[in-house]
């Protein structure tokens, strides 16, 4: 055996849903952390326009994530996951509608309650009903 070879054969895999297992329990904490900048972020200060972009990468990262994680389950359509991805999507239609018209105060509604409810929604039914789903 080269050593290449065992090397390669030193390098423990993992398979692809245990891999989504581990992604399902750190969204978890990371949609917390998401709620908590969402609320931090409504309230007005010149700080917390650098966040924005903070917050808008992480909730892209969190809905890709979602997404691969359904892709390798084999998820097209799962209650209440399906539900919560519907209500991020119109929550942040609502968020880009009031920034493009600089509309302050429902920005700061949307990112101190609409957006802090649905992460804590994904926390407490969406994400723990997804990892049920893995272990069905």
């Amino acid at each position: 055996m080269t050593q290449i070879e065992t090397e390669l054969n030193e390098i423990p895999l993992a398979h692809a849903k245990e891999l989504a297992h581990e992604t399902l329990q750190l969204l978890l904490p990371f949609a917390e952390k998401l709620s908590d900048l969402s609320q931090k972020e409504s309230l007005p200060n010149e700080e917390n326009l650098n966040q924005l972009q903070k917050l808008l990468d992480g909730l892209q990262i969190f809905t890709d994530s979602i997404l691969q994680v359904k892709t390798l389950f084999q998820i097209s359509s799962l209650s209440p996951v399906d539900e919560l991805e519907e209500e991020l999507m119109i929550i942040l239609k609502d968020l880009l509608n009031a920034q493009e018209s600089s509309n302050a105060i429902k920005r700061s509604l949307i990112l101190g309650k609409s957006l802090p409810e649905n992460l804590k929604k994904w926390g407490t039914s969406g994400i723990p009903t997804l990892i049920r789903a893995r272990d069905s």
